[in-house]
Protein backbone atom coordinates (compact mmCIF):
# COMPACT_ATOMS: atom_id res chain seq x y z
CA UNK A 1 0.00 0.00 0.00
CA UNK A 2 2.34 2.50 0.10
CA UNK A 3 2.74 3.09 -3.35
CA UNK A 4 -1.16 3.82 -3.48
CA UNK A 5 -0.36 6.26 0.01
CA UNK A 6 2.44 8.12 -2.32
CA UNK A 7 0.49 8.34 -5.01
CA UNK A 8 -2.33 10.28 -3.08
CA UNK A 9 0.68 12.55 -1.65
CA UNK A 10 1.86 13.49 -5.00
CA UNK A 11 -1.58 13.75 -6.19
CA UNK A 12 -2.51 15.97 -3.19
CA UNK A 13 0.50 18.70 -3.48
CA UNK A 14 -0.63 19.65 -7.00
CA UNK A 15 -2.49 23.18 -6.63
CA UNK A 16 -5.41 21.77 -9.31
CA UNK A 17 -5.28 17.93 -9.14
CA UNK A 18 -6.63 16.76 -12.52
CA UNK A 19 -10.51 16.01 -12.13
CA UNK A 20 -10.21 11.85 -13.54
CA UNK A 21 -7.23 11.43 -10.72
CA UNK A 22 -9.63 12.91 -7.86
CA UNK A 23 -12.31 10.62 -9.15
CA UNK A 24 -9.78 7.59 -9.36
CA UNK A 25 -8.81 8.42 -5.34
CA UNK A 26 -12.08 8.41 -4.44
CA UNK A 27 -13.51 5.33 -6.31
CA UNK A 28 -10.48 3.36 -4.39
CA UNK A 29 -11.55 4.76 -0.98
CA UNK A 30 -15.26 3.42 -1.76
CA UNK A 31 -13.96 0.26 -2.92
CA UNK A 32 -11.78 -0.29 -0.19
CA UNK A 33 -14.59 0.56 2.49
CA UNK A 34 -17.18 -1.64 0.81
CA UNK A 35 -14.51 -4.53 0.89
CA UNK A 36 -13.97 -3.92 4.40
CA UNK A 37 -17.39 -3.76 5.63
CA UNK A 38 -18.25 -6.73 3.49
CA UNK A 39 -15.26 -8.42 5.08
CA UNK A 40 -16.90 -8.09 8.54
CA UNK A 41 -20.46 -8.83 7.21
CA UNK A 42 -19.14 -12.10 5.50
CA UNK A 43 -16.91 -13.14 8.23
CA UNK A 44 -14.20 -13.56 5.72
CA UNK A 45 -11.60 -13.22 8.33
CA UNK A 46 -11.92 -15.13 11.83
CA UNK A 47 -10.79 -11.97 13.54
CA UNK A 48 -11.23 -11.31 17.57
CA UNK A 49 -13.35 -8.74 19.07
CA UNK A 50 -10.78 -6.07 18.82
CA UNK A 51 -10.15 -6.78 15.22
CA UNK A 52 -13.30 -6.63 14.36
CA UNK A 53 -13.79 -3.20 16.04
CA UNK A 54 -10.31 -1.80 14.51
CA UNK A 55 -11.47 -2.69 10.85
CA UNK A 56 -15.37 -1.05 11.52
CA UNK A 57 -13.27 2.29 13.03
CA UNK A 58 -11.03 2.67 9.43
CA UNK A 59 -13.73 1.71 7.13
CA UNK A 60 -16.94 3.28 8.46
CA UNK A 61 -15.41 6.56 8.58
CA UNK A 62 -13.31 6.34 5.05
CA UNK A 63 -16.79 5.30 3.50
CA UNK A 64 -18.17 8.08 4.41
CA UNK A 65 -15.65 11.03 3.69
CA UNK A 66 -15.59 9.12 0.29
CA UNK A 67 -18.99 9.75 -0.48
CA UNK A 68 -19.08 13.41 1.03
CA UNK A 69 -16.26 13.97 -1.30
CA UNK A 70 -17.96 12.64 -4.31
CA UNK A 71 -20.59 14.83 -3.72
CA UNK A 72 -18.30 17.82 -3.12
CA UNK A 73 -16.61 16.62 -6.57
CA UNK A 74 -19.22 15.99 -8.79
CA UNK A 75 -19.96 18.94 -10.18
CA UNK A 76 -16.33 19.60 -10.89
CA UNK A 77 -16.24 16.19 -13.00
CA UNK A 78 -16.30 16.62 -17.10
CA UNK A 79 -20.00 15.60 -18.41
CA UNK A 80 -20.04 12.51 -20.02
CA UNK A 81 -19.32 12.91 -23.74
CA UNK A 82 -22.30 9.85 -24.01
CA UNK A 83 -24.99 11.56 -21.78
CA UNK A 84 -24.89 14.83 -22.82
CA UNK A 85 -27.53 15.82 -25.88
Amino acid sequence: MPTIGTGFALLALRTRPPSACVLSVIVIEVVWGAASIASLALRWWDTATVGTVWIARQAVPVSLLSIFQLGRTADRLPAHPWGSS
